[in-house]
Order: C-alpha cells, then sequence, then structure tokens
C-alpha cells in the first residue's frame, strides 16, 4: 500500500483515541511486516511531517503484533481532512479531477467513494461537473487566491471559492446536468459560455462578494433558466441565409484582397516588356571600349537595377500573401467552432479562396523565376559576345 492508504487504515482501527485541539492520540496494533516498515520510516523526517504522524514508541519497540502509542496531526501532503467543511473549503480542488482524501469525521475516503455514501459521492462529483463549467465561463481562473473573476463593461465580478456543506447537498446530479449539459454542448459552445459568465454576473453582483459561489451553486435552475432565455435571443437572429450573407462577404472581402496583390503592381509588371523592348532599342553594336559601348553598359545597368527592384517587389507581394493565407484558415477554423452543423456547406467558399492564393502566389513566382533566367541568360550571352569583341 502507499503512504496514503496507510494512514487511511491507522485512521480507521486506532484504539483508545482522544482528541487534543488538531491532535488525535490512541493505540495501534502493529498488523503486519508492512505496517511495521511504514512506522519506522514514520519516525523520521520528512515523513512524519508529510504523513502527519508521530511514534509515541522507541523503534525496537514497533514490532508486529505489538501495540504502540502514535499521534496524528494535519499532514503537510497526505489529503487528511477532520471534517467535510476542511474538505470543502478548498474548492479550487473541484476544477480538477477529484483525487485522494480522507475525511475522519465521516470516515469517508476516495478510495471507497461510491460504496459507503453513494448519494454524497453522486453530488461531489455532479460539483465537479459544475465547477468546471463554471471556471470554463470565466474570464479568469485565479487558483492562488482561489476565486473566479468574471468580467464584463462594468468592471470584474470575484466569486471566492468557497464551499460549504450545504452547497454539496444542494448540488445534486438531477440539478446539475442539465447546467453542464447546457455549457458543455458544442453547438454555439462559445456563445453558451459566454451567456453563462454574463448571466452569473448579473446574478450575483449585488450579492456579498463571499456569498456569490454559495448563491451559484443553490440557484443552478434560476441561472441555467436565465442562460437558456439569452441564448435563445442568439438562435432567434440565426438563420442560414443570414450565415451565407456573412460567408459571401467574407468572400469578396480576401478576394479582393488576393487580387489586389496583383493589380497594386499590373503597372510595374506590363511595364516589364515595354522595358525590354526599349532597352533592346537602346543596346547598339561596339567593336571597341567607346561612347556607344558606355552607353550600352548604362542602360544595362539601368535594366539591371530595375530587375533587382522587380524582384523585390515581386517577393514582398507574395509575403503579403502569406498573410492573407493563415487568415483565409482562422476564418474556417472560427466557421467550423460557432457553426459546426452549417459549416461544410461553405467549404467551396475557402477552397476557392485558398486555390486563388495559390494561383496568385504561382504567377509572382514565375514572374520572380523569368527574371532570374533573364538575367542568367543575358549574362552568358554577353560572355560570349565579349570574347568575340576582345
Amino acid at each position: 500500500m502507499n503512504a496514503f492508504s496507510n494512514i487511511v487504515e491507522i485512521y480507521r482501527v486506532l484504539a483508545n483515541k482522544t482528541v487534543h485541539d488538531n491532535t488525535l492520540e490512541g493505540n495501534l496494533q502493529v498488523r503486519d511486516e508492512e505496517m511495521r516498515s511504514f512506522l519506522l520510516s514514520a519516525m523520521e523526517e520528512p515523513t512524519s511531517t508529510d504523513c502527519g504522524l508521530c511514534i509515541l514508541a522507541e523503534p525496537e519497540e514497533v514490532k508486529v503484533s505489538a501495540t504502540v502509542h502514535i499521534r496524528l496531526f494535519p499532514p503537510r501532503r497526505i489529503p487528511i481532512f477532520r471534517d467535510l467543511s476542511a474538505y470543502l473549503g478548498n474548492g479550487s480542488r473541484f476544477m480538477e479531477p477529484i483525487g485522494d482524501f480522507y475525511i475522519v469525521d465521516e470516515d469517508w475516503s476516495s478510495e471507497d467513494l461510491k460504496q459507503s455514501q453513494p448519494a454524497k459521492a453522486a453530488n461531489l462529483n455532479a460539483l465537479h461537473q459544475v465547477m468546471k463549467q463554471l471556471s470554463e465561463s470565466a474570464t479568469v481562473v485565479d487558483k492562488e487566491k482561489r476565486r473566479l473573476l468574471f468580467a464584463d463593461s462594468a468592471g470584474l465580478v470575484s466569486l471566492p471559492i468557497d464551499i460549504s456543506p450545504e452547497d454539496l447537498r444542494a448540488v445534486t446530479p438531477q440539478r446539475a446536468d442539465a447546467f453542464v449539459h447546457f455549457c458543455a454542448d458544442m453547438l454555439h459552445r462559445q456563445h453558451r459560455l459566454e451567456v453563462m459568465a454574463n448571466v452569473v454576473i448579473l446574478q450575483t453582483r449585488g450579492v456579498t462578494a463571499n456569498d456569490r459561489l454559495h448563491y451559484v451553486l443553490r440557484n443552478l435552475e434560476s441561472i441555467l433558466s436565465d442562460a437558456k432565455s439569452q441564448h435563445a435571443v442568439f438562435l432567434s437572429a440565426f438563420s442560414y441565409e443570414k450565415v451565407r450573407d456573412e460567408i459571401e462577404s467574407l468572400k469578396v472581402e480576401y478576394t479582393t484582397k488576393i487580387h489586389k496583390v496583383i493589380s497594386e503592381i499590373q503597372g510595374q509588371l506590363l511595364g516589364i516588356p515595354a522595358a525590354t523592348v526599349v532597352v533592346a532599342i537602346q543596346l547598339k553594336k561596339a567593336d571597341a571600349i567607346d561612347s556607344i559601348f558606355i552607353t550600352n553598359m548604362a542602360v544595362l545597368l539601368g535594366a539591371l537595377i530595375f530587375g533587382v527592384f522587380m524582384i523585390l517587389l515581386l517577393i514582398n507581394q507574395a509575403h503579403t500573401l502569406e498573410v492573407i493565407k493563415p487568415e483565409v484558415g482562422r476564418q474556417k477554423r472560427q466557421l467550423r467552432t460557432e457553426l459546426l452543423d452549417v459549416a461544410d456547406r461553405f467549404d467551396d467558399v475557402f477552397t476557392l479562396l485558398q486555390n486563388r492564393i495559390r494561383y496568385q502566389n504561382g504567377i509572382l513566382w514565375s514572374v520572380v523565376a523569368g527574371l532570374l533566367l533573364s538575367g542568367m541568360a543575358f549574362w552568358v550571352l554577353s560572355s560570349i559576345a565579349n570574347r568575340s569583341i576582345f
């Protein structure tokens, strides 16, 4: 057995118990070698403090079948709680899966969670589910200060996480299931969580801070009813036609952005053939290094500078397309998250936009490749011509 199981067993079999403030003393019979080894390890730090166990006997007295006097006190690492209130007090534990615990006054541990007290165990699981959904709808989960923060235009509303036994009794599976189902439903889930946060703010802003979570847990039906009403207003404004109009507007917007990448440099692109003709007309045969040769070099230098700037401009426009591409992907993912039931009907719109991005990107890089190849070809031909001159 691990340390937790050993400590729980010791609490349960301890005889002649006497309580002194936060400590519990009694006689323990060492049942087997495993318990003897554990007790001996607890005679040393830090095991004694971690487990909350002090052996009031000499090591040689700790033998199998012997009875030793021990003292139990609040452990540093083992989750032992005097009563239910002490266990529930740190409510932030319910935002994570329920771990090990033992409640002394209830003689109730996580190891026999469902067997010993099934009704209370069901409430405990329901409480965990409700707290999980509340934490997901909160703006900030401050585990250090044990509070949930909800924000709106009027400011912050803080819900200190302090749960009482009355809260546990109030959060029955029947009350919690509808609340959890509403929040966890993936259809329009983001809006559901926003609505839930808004209702929590509206209903608790006038409540004393330390009583806000108590109010929420004991009034789940009222909070759920208001949340459903607000969500129904959202659904009434939702229609396939409205979504289609929004997607069509998005299609026009991004198509314009994509086409603008080429249209912005259309003049420069059309200038390439014209510049080629001009350069060709200006070049004349030179048999030596003279004024004609110098003129040719000046024309070629100007063409080279034009080509370099043109390539840089094309690369810049290609980067602009790379910025638009993930934005289109983000819009598609957002549609799938918020409107999963109709998202497939608009796949063709996003496919069209992605194809246009690839097409425009291909044009840009084709022109870049063409300019580079033209420059290389001219360089090779010039080298051959120079050898014939000199």
